[in-house]
Order: structure tokens, then sequence, then C-alpha cells
């Protein structure tokens, strides 16, 4: 039942607290640009700074515009032994162009290969979601629901319920330069 008002709410654009495979993050639909920026509100984010993006498989990547190369491909599919986020540059023009909103600029989107399968399952029924830590910027992350219910109420449209999950960690965060790794958290 829970999942089916997960569904239903990030359907109709909205933002949500959800375990993902590595800290809960706030999530929407990634091509939904309302809900984006409530998140950017929500958490006072620098505009500038683009969030990673969950996809389920292949598809979702080329939907995306992106072509990955060996490398981020490696990346993607768990070589570092833990989840990465894997920055790769937008080519296309038309891309860089209509996903503005997602990449802030920076012409690179950060996305992760979801292989948790609960997760997996929600990113191929509602699409690719956005995903970022559960604060404030320049704080700390909050790990569980019931903390950040207190801290932004009804800022958020779904909490999901999670049990503690203090040994995830955050996404690596790699990018491929000259056709070497390199690591921006990790």
């Amino acid at each position: 039942m829970q999942k089916n008002n997960l569904v239903n709410v990030l359907r109709q654009g909205g933002v949500v607290f959800l375990p993902t495979d590595t800290i809960p993050g706030f999530s929407c639909r990634a091509f939904n640009r309302l809900a984006i920026e409530r998140i950017y509100q929500i958490k006072r984010r620098n505009a500038r700074r683009p969030f990673i993006v969950l996809v389920a498989n292949d598809k979702q990547i080329d939907e995306l515009g992106l072509n990955l190369n060996k490398k981020e491909k490696e990346l993607l599919g768990g070589c570092l032994g833990q989840p990465t986020s894997v920055i790769v540059e937008l080519k296309n023009n038309e891309k860089k162009r209509d996903l503005f909103f997602l990449h802030r600029g920076t012409n690179h989107l950060a996305i992760r290969l979801i292989k948790e399968n609960f997760l997996r399952q929600l990113i191929l029924q509602v699409g690719p979601l956005v995903s970022t830590s559960v604060n404030r910027e320049g704080e700390l992350p909050i790990l569980n629901n019931k903390i950040a219910k207190k801290v932004f109420s009804d800022e958020i449209d779904y909490y999901f319920k999670i049990d503690e999950n203090g040994d995830k960690k955050p996404s690596i965060l790699a990018r491929v330069e000259e056709n070497e790794v390199k690591l921006i958290r990790g």
C-alpha cells in the first residue's frame, strides 16, 4: 500500500522522502521542473548545483541523451564495489537546452544505475528520479523519517517509512577525464 501511495504522489509531481541504495533522499521525477525547483527551495540549495539522477536501465540513460564510454559504463556497473554516481557530459545540443533544469548550466549530469530491487521497480514505474540528501545545504544528512518529518514537516508531500540505515553512506561520485577515473567524493 505504501508503494502505491508513493507512486501516486510522484506521478502527481510530488516531492518525497525515500530510501535509496545509499542514504535516504529527497526525490521527485527527473522530468518535472516544478518539483525539482521545490527541492532546491526546501534544501535552500545553490541553484547551480545539479542533483543526481537515478535510472533503472540503459533506455532511461538514452532518454537523458547520454552516450557513455566504456569506463563510465564500468563505473555505473559497480566496479568500485559500492553505489557510484557518474558525472557524464551532455554532448547533444538539443538535450543541453531541453535539460537545462537538470544540468543547471554545467552541461553534465550525474547518474546512478540502481540495482536495489524496490527502488529499481519504482523507477521503472515512474521514470528517472532526482535524488539529493535530506538536509538543508551545508548541514549533515538526516537518515530517518521521524527526524526528517520534524525538520521539514509539510514541505515534503510523502515520507516513506524506513528503518534506520545509519550504516549506509552517500554514493561515490566519479567522472572520467582523459580515460582516467577521477573521484569527486568517496
